[in-house]
């Protein structure tokens, strides 16, 4: 069965290895997790709330409160995120292990970036339009690509062999403001 003509602007291959996949797994937890400050937020109002509070009526009892609360939500909010981080470094351990086992430990992913955007890792193949993108997560190395049907296309800054980077972004840019 032939493979229908499309206009390829850039074309993106890069090696995924289990340092790789660490590395992007790692960085879009990051980029996500300083996304939430919910957590920050709870924790600045539980400390600040009894203390403004004790200001206002002039009572120091509130004071020693807002301590308190302090130092107890401290301890809780480093808890969450140490339970939290924990979580997630169990899950992309099990992310990392099932794709070794069924790819491999050296599998090349190519994309294809034109007119829509087609991939390939191993034995896998899909395609998607940039309606299909949901969202957009930038790294110091890559420009990640997370879709609706839940694939994430890390595209690798250095692993353009058609087209460069600096082309790149404006061309994609366009697309995503044409979707």
């Amino acid at each position: 069965m032939m493979e229908k003509e499309q206009n390829d602007q850039f074309t993106i291959e890069a090696v995924m290895d289990e340092q790789s996949m660490r590395e992007i797994l790692s960085g879009i937890w990051t980029y996500k997790t300083g996304r939430n400050k919910l957590p920050v937020i709870l924790y600045l109002l539980a400390v600040f709330a009894p203390g403004v509070y004790a200001f206002i009526k002039k009572n120091m009892d509130y004071v020693l409160l807002s301590a308190v609360l302090g130092l107890v939500g401290l301890v809780c909010l480093l808890i969450y995120v140490g339970v939290i981080a924990l979580r997630k470094a169990r899950k992309h351990e099990r992310v990392i292990d099932q794709t070794i086992d069924r790819y491999g430990s050296h599998t090349t992913l190519h994309i294809d970036i034109g007119d829509d955007i087609r991939y390939r890792f191993g034995d896998s193949r899909g395609s998607a339009g940039y309606d299909d993108i949901d969202k957009i997560i930038e790294l110091e190395m890559y420009l990640v690509l997370e879709l609706k049907n839940g694939v994430t296309l890390p595209i690798w800054k250095l692993g353009f062999t058609k087209g460069e980077w600096e082309e790149f972004i404006p061309y994609f840019k366009e697309r995503m403001e044409n979707r």
